[in-house]
């Protein structure tokens, strides 16, 4: 597999204007608040209520309050769009937002969608162009029409704006696992040399379910460090802050391999329905090393979203809850590097790499590996290996080995390039079957000046 790399080309003096731009304004992104505990416990909803049976109505619009600026990185999600000269450097004039660049929904259920529309105005006396719209999280949605006298169409990128011409932009954000204070911002990235379009949109999410861990609300439970064979179990309680009694399930079909989870409900009434559920899970064995990975759970209950869409016929979803089980997960067999750089090597040229397998299991020894390189890999029927034991100082020669040298040598092709692979480790471990570890190589010739350093 070859690597890529990007070409890079001048951007014009208008895209210089916009990025300056961009950089001066401060560009904000989806902020939620890691403290929901306020939100989380009260039952009172402001623009989603919530009906006797669960149901919510349609949110009500908040009036906005002052936005407060958050400078943060912006996700950059549209493409680059590339003008003629004249008008790139001709379009530099405003675009205004008519009425408020300010949205608050007021307060939303965790998985409501909202919608706002904002009007816009270029007000001359130059032409304006958007050479994007960005946002700042990818749970938010943005549209710009550009309005005629027949009508509304979608703006194309880099299409030039001429004085007095109208726009409107539809937003829409989607509240799915978010909960507290929420901001998502919306860019046009203008010619002006004043910077970019900002929109603002906020809300406070309250979640329609919590979990509990010894009674303090959590979105996860750190598990701390794990082997690849250990076991480990834990329970935590899941409740509504909106509903008295539900009925929840867990998504098995998402569940990790390595993960069991079994719901039992807390003093159910007759239809099975429970204000309280206990959540048990058992993570492990074969686990994958890794340096701190989360291990998802998906719970489903039986109370149904409010539609985004009043008139819509489309088959209703129910509230759901995710947590999150983290842990890192260390090998009882490692490679000493953790990944293999072969270097630079000339065309036509042989080069040797070793790389030690360490059994970190006192309990088992670990016997002779075997090594090979993936199928994609262009030099897999050129590569060889040597596997040698090592005994550390002290050790006895004649038992088992504490560890293996794994050298590879190479014959490098006569083309240059550069290639990222995978050395895969077939393992003679009660406790681990295998090991994968990352190498890459660079095939091209030397300079005159690293030709003469060697």
């Amino acid at each position: 597999m070859q690597i890529q790399f990007p070409a890079f080309r001048k951007a014009s003096l208008v895209f210089c204007q916009m990025a300056m731009g961009l950089a001066a304004a401060g560009l904000g992104s989806c902020n939620p608040s890691s403290d929901s505990s306020e939100s989380g416990q009260d039952a009172v909803v402001d623009s989603a209520s919530v009906t006797p049976g669960g149901m919510e109505t349609a949110p009500q619009v908040v009036e906005a309050q002052a936005p407060v600026p958050n400078h943060s990185a912006v996700e950059a999600n549209s493409s680059e769009v590339e003008l003629p000269q004249e008008d790139a450097r001709a379009a530099t004039g405003a675009i205004q937002v008519e009425g408020d660049a300010f949205r608050h929904f007021g307060t939303l259920l965790d998985g409501s969608v909202v919608h706002a529309e904002f009007e816009l105005l270029v007000p001359g006396p130059k032409p304006a162009v958007v050479a994007s719209v960005q946002k700042s999280c990818g749970c938010t949605g943005a549209a710009l029409e550009v309005l005629g006298e027949e009508g509304s169409q979608p703006y194309s990128p880099g299409q030039v704006l001429e004085p007095g011409t109208r726009l409107r932009l539809r937003t829409s954000i989607d509240t799915t696992g978010k909960h507290g204070e929420f901001q998502s911002m919306v860019y046009l990235l203008t010619g002006d040399p004043v910077g970019p379009v900002r929109i603002d949109l906020r809300a406070l999410v309250q979640q329609f379910f919590r979990a509990e861990i010894d009674g303090t609300p959590q979105t996860s439970m750190d598990l701390g460090q794990l082997f690849t064979n250990d076991v480990r179990r834990g329970e935590f309680e899941i409740a509504s802050n909106l509903v008295e009694r539900f009925q929840l399930n867990v998504q098995d079909a998402m569940l990790p391999p390595q993960l069991k989870v079994d719901l039992e409900p807390v003093d159910p009434d007759e239809a099975g329905l429970a204000a309280r559920w206990k959540a048990s899970f058992e993570l492990g064995p074969d686990l994958e090393p890794s340096s701190s990975r989360p291990y998802p759970i998906q719970f489903i209950s039986d109370q149904p979203k409010a539609q985004s869409e009043p008139d819509s016929a489309a088959d209703p979803e129910f509230h759901k809850l995710n947590f999150y089980l983290i842990a890192e997960v260390e090998g009882l067999v490692v490679a000493n590097p953790a990944q293999l750089y072969v270097g630079i090597i000339q065309p036509g040229k042989l080069a040797t790499r070793t790389l030690r397998i360490v059994n970190r299991d006192e309990s088992s020894a670990l016997g002779k590996p075997n090594a090979s390189l993936t199928e994609d890999c262009p030099l897999r029927d050129k590569a060889e290996f040597l596997i040698e034991p090592v005994w550390e100082e002290g050790s006895d020669e004649g038992g088992a080995p504490d560890a293996w040298d794994v050298s590879l040598t190479l014959m490098a092709p006569t083309e240059e390039g550069s290639v990222r692979s995978f050395i895969v480790l077939e393992l003679d471990h009660p406790g681990q079957s295998r090991l994968v570890v990352p190498f890459s190589y660079m095939v091209r010739k030397l300079t005159t000046r690293e030709a003469r350093s060697r």
